[in-house]
């Protein structure tokens, strides 16, 4: 049997986490309110200025309003606003350096404080704002010379040591967690100072990749595209000795077209530099390319930072790539900035990043159990009598935080082999997929749960029929994020082909 914490150590699934920026005031898309009225917010911020970007989101509309800080600290930008409900002209502002979210714009506040709003209020254009930026506390201390600006005290902020509760863990720390929301601060219900754009866990329970609809909220309104996506795969042969983040981590980047027609293109047009250096993977076998896609191993930046047009299994059209990053650097956090061209020459961005990451770690089998031999691999798999089923048992993977990723759905992916090439099944075209549900940590070889006996000998009768049995036991969550611990299996009776012999 397998170590119980073998899967935990060796499978990390990482998803996606997405962030849809519209930009400037030219998207009549998310107006649902009707007419907009702008207003120039402009002013200057102060502290370490250097690469900073604000993003000032509405808090009815959703959209995003980018403003780059230049080299003296200042910036200006127009916003929407609307008069139709009491969040129409309200804002939350984010500050961002190199490709990463650092804090919140906020009112004053004291040191004993616990709370502070984050609920600007523009009801007419703001010419001389001042913020002070606090890159430790996470948060910048805004103030006008006029002092009319206000502040909406429905929308707040968590604090901790004057910090907002989330920052430094991607809205998915302790200090973050709560049972408390405010429905009403609809960016930031949770209240923990990270806004559903960046926020690994928007109810302040449950890590964002559970539930499909969070990216709902995070395409903030775009009539184009349902959703963007970021995951990583992590896929490895149990006893395979080369096995690191380095070697094995990849990662998709996906946006969801609701109309197709309307793209022109979509591109990566600021990367983290901890993805400066991917290579392309493979399109999946299911997938159909619309575009031509690059070779494996291409540079990513060499194609523009592409993505490109294709159909997944479903047959919905998508925007997609697929990365090695070669590196074992990338976080949680680390963003990418997709931009959009459509087809009425306007433009789209989005923000995409993963929302956890797992420890690279070696690959501890409990070689005791399998006394028959072998190590689990395609060369040399793990021996097993001719009769009888097998059980497997695993533990939650973690996070790099020492947390167990809750809320996976496993199941079990079965393919017989004739030899250790993948292109050798002897059932193509059909699979053999058994759910076993969230949170089940065990496959304990009774009824429908594999590896039974009939399991194991269901193409014993085929010619050819198999050598190898290969046994993926995978994980997901609903996002499309995924991995798999894949473990080689042979009966003695299937002969030397197998390594295995009687």
């Amino acid at each position: 049997m397998l170590n119980r914490y073998l899967f935990s150590r060796v499978v990390n699934c990482l998803v996606l986490f997405v962030i849809v920026l519209l930009v400037g005031c030219g998207n009549s898309d998310i107006d649902s309110s009707g007419e907009l009225t702008n207003f120039n917010v402009s002013g200057s911020i102060s502290g370490a200025v250097s690469g900073l970007q604000l993003l000032l989101q509405n808090q009815d509309t959703e959209a995003v309003y980018l403003a780059t800080v230049d080299e003296n600290g200042s910036f200006s930008v127009d916003v929407g606003t609307h008069a139709e409900n009491d969040a129409g002209n309200v804002f939350f502002v984010s500050i961002i350096s190199n490709n990463r979210y650092v804090g919140a714009v906020v009112d004053t506040y004291e040191t004993a404080d616990t709370e502070v709003s984050t609920g600007i209020s523009i009801a007419s254009s703001e010419t001389d704002l001042s913020i002070g930026f606090d890159a430790n506390k996470g948060v910048g201390i805004l103030s006008d010379n006029d002092n009319t600006i206000t502040f909406n005290s429905t929308f707040k902020t968590r604090l901790s040591s004057e910090k907002p509760v989330g920052m430094g863990s991607v809205g998915k720390g302790a200090l973050s967690k709560t049972t408390t929301l405010e429905l009403g601060n609809k960016l930031d219900k949770d209240q923990d100072g990270v806004p559903n754009l960046f926020d690994a866990m928007d109810n302040g329970e449950d890590l964002d990749n559970t539930n499909i609809t969070t990216s709902v909220a995070a395409i903030a309104g775009s009539a184009v595209v349902s959703q963007a996506t970021m995951f990583m795969n992590y896929k490895i042969d149990v006893g395979a000795t080369d096995t690191t983040m380095t070697n094995n981590a990849n990662i998709t980047i996906e946006v969801k077209a609701n109309d197709a027609s309307r793209i022109t293109s979509i591109v990566a047009d600021s990367v983290h530099a901890h993805y400066a250096s991917s290579t392309t993977t493979l399109l999946p076998i299911g997938f159909t390319a619309i575009d031509p896609f690059p070779s494996q191993g291409t540079l990513w930046s060499d194609t523009g930072n592409a993505l490109y047009h294709a159909q997944n299994m479903e047959g919905e059209d998508i925007w997609t790539v697929f990365l090695k990053p070669n590196n074992n650097d990338f976080v949680a956090g680390d963003l990418i900035r997709l931009k959009a061209t459509l087809t009425d020459g306007r433009e789209e961005y989005y923000w995409v990043t993963i929302h956890f990451k797992f420890e690279d770690s070696q690959l501890p089998v409990d070689f005791a159990s399998w006394i028959h031999g072998g190590s689990g691999t395609t060369t040399d798999p793990y021996c097993i009598l001719d009769t009888g089923g097998r059980v497997f048992n695993w533990d939650a993977p973690r996070d790099s935080s020492g947390g167990s990723l809750l809320g996976l759905d496993y199941a079990i992916e079965l393919f017989y082999l004739e030899n250790a090439s993948p292109e050798s099944v002897v059932h193509e075209g059909v699979a053999h997929v058994y759910d076993l549900g969230e949170d089940v940590y065990y496959s304990n070889g009774t009824g429908d749960n594999p590896l039974t006996q009939a399991h194991i000998d269901l193409y014993e009768s085929a010619s050819p029929s198999p050598n190898l049995l290969q046994v993926d036991i995978k994980a997901s969550y609903e996002y499309g994020d995924n991995t798999a611990l894949k473990i080689y299996l042979a009966r003695k009776k299937w002969g030397e082909t197998s390594g295995c012999p009687e």
